[in-house]
């Protein structure tokens, strides 16, 4: 049984100093800081009906939001319901569900559903997908993702949106990314990025895969499985059904959701990425988030100190309409695509 539970939960948000010293705990929280003022130090005391950073310094006496420097800063919403939406997140409740479970809009719910996926979107970036190596087998595959349902309604004329996978058999993680084209130019660097030396990649018999095993200094091996044949190579046994079910999971977190923003597309990839690399069990996952918070709110506290304005993703998006991806042009497990992707 997982230990960080809804009844965990419920224990540490039921006030305001047990949420503060469970933040404190996995370091979201400090123990005391500098007054931003004079340089002298603050300790969090009591004031109003909240906490706030009092400088210790009688000719001082500068106070300062408990929350800020931290990744909940500028937040409207208490500090317990914040850790409630962090947890319904880990949990995928979707954005209507926990909207009305926490009693707060369903604006509140996307925007912090999507701050968070803004962290693994920069843990990937600090640290990138390697996946393989000597004597491991990776499968790799492409998917058409998003397109309009029975190819009819309003936003037909809007463009497929085709996704590169590719899937580490040892490891039970994937890499997943939006690609413009399926060529060679555009698979085989992703492919020499983000898959290690060594490594025995299998793959369908598209014409973009014939030059992996001449990619220089990789040293790949290069397996193929025939399709329009058979799912199983009869003689070798090689296949790349592993991938397969990466794109079910990929597709059932796309059904979902009830559409979704255009440029918010690949933050969603990432997120499943990230819940493969660090969550293989739910307690973990939980870990992994409030340390990988920590982590991100040091960094941007860094670039803070240096000038530049600290998470400047919290800017209100004023995307227009013309960017949203409908549910119908997500929902593509009932095409012919799963039929093709179906395990022997």
């Amino acid at each position: 049984m997982s230990r960080f539970n809804e009844n965990y939960i419920h224990e540490i948000t039921a006030s305001l100093i047990k949420v503060i010293s469970f933040l404190k705990s996995f370091g979201i929280l400090p123990e005391e800081k500098k007054c931003l003022k004079c340089g002298y130090k603050a300790s969090l005391a009591a004031h109003k009906s909240s906490f706030a950073w009092k400088c210790r310094a009688r000719k001082c006496r500068c106070k300062s939001g408990m929350l800020t420097g931290t990744f909940f800063e500028k937040s409207k919403l208490p500090l317990q319901l914040l850790v409630r939406i962090l947890y319904c997140w880990l949990r995928k409740s979707p954005v209507r569900m926990a909207a009305d479970h926490l009693g707060v809009s369903s604006k509140s719910i996307v925007d912090w559903y999507q701050f968070l996926r803004d962290v693994c979107t920069w843990k990937l970036l600090q640290d990138p997908m390697l996946l393989g190596g000597p004597g491991k087998e990776v499968h790799i595959d492409e998917n058409l993702l998003i397109r309009a349902k029975y190819n009819r309604g309003r936003n037909l004329a809007k463009k497929d949106r085709w996704a590169f996978g590719i899937y580490d058999c040892s490891e039970k993680v994937g890499y997943l990314t939006f690609v413009e084209r399926r060529d060679a130019a555009t698979l085989l660097p992703i492919i020499q990025q983000h898959v290690l030396p060594g490594t025995t990649i299998i793959s369908d018999q598209q014409a973009a895969y014939q030059g992996i095993a001449e990619i220089p200094g990789m040293n790949f091996k290069h397996l193929s499985v025939t399709h329009s044949v058979n799912c199983v190579d009869q003689l070798s046994g090689v296949h790349n059904d592993a991938v397969k079910s990466m794109w079910k999971c990929c597709k059932r977190h796309f059904r979902a959701m009830n559409g979704t923003l255009a440029h918010k597309l690949p933050s969603h990839l990432d997120e499943l990425m990230w819940r493969s690399k660090y969550g293989k069990d739910f307690d973990e996952l939980f870990i992994s988030c409030l340390g990988h918070i920590k982590e991100f709110q040091e960094a941007q506290r860094m670039e803070g100190a240096e000038g530049a304005e600290m998470f400047p993703l919290r800017e209100a998006r004023n995307e227009e309409d013309s960017d949203l991806v409908p549910e119908s042009h997500m929902d593509t497990l009932d095409t012919d695509l799963d039929k093709k992707n179906e395990p022997p």
